[in-house]
């Protein structure tokens, strides 16, 4: 686990052990997810918080940006709805499981 090349907290390069661990065949779409919000009303952490998360080349935090929005604002999953949802976090997997 690792790298040599990327984040600080990312160093160095080390064994990890993984203790047993159940997982879905398929990812978590978008329907899927907002099925779950309009049945729970969860929102996550992005919209507590008010910013994601995003990839382009490097981490950069966009404000707005959560699962229904997840390039930020003006961004949106319409025509996504069988596509994995993006912009959850760790406690939103939780929660939704």
């Amino acid at each position: 686990m690792g790298s040599e090349r990327g984040e600080p907290a990312e160093r160095p390069v080390h064994r990890v052990r993984v203790s047993p661990f159940s997982i879905d065949r398929f990812e978590v779409t978008n329907d899927e997810f907002a099925r779950f919000v309009a049945a729970t009303g969860h929102r996550s952490n992005p919209e507590r918080s008010g910013a994601g998360w995003h990839w382009d080349g490097q981490w950069r935090e966009v404000r707005g940006a959560d699962w229904r929005r997840p390039h930020g604002p003006g961004s949106s999953i319409d025509g996504l709805a069988r596509h994995p949802v993006v912009q959850v976090s760790w406690n939103d997997a939780v929660a939704y499981c």
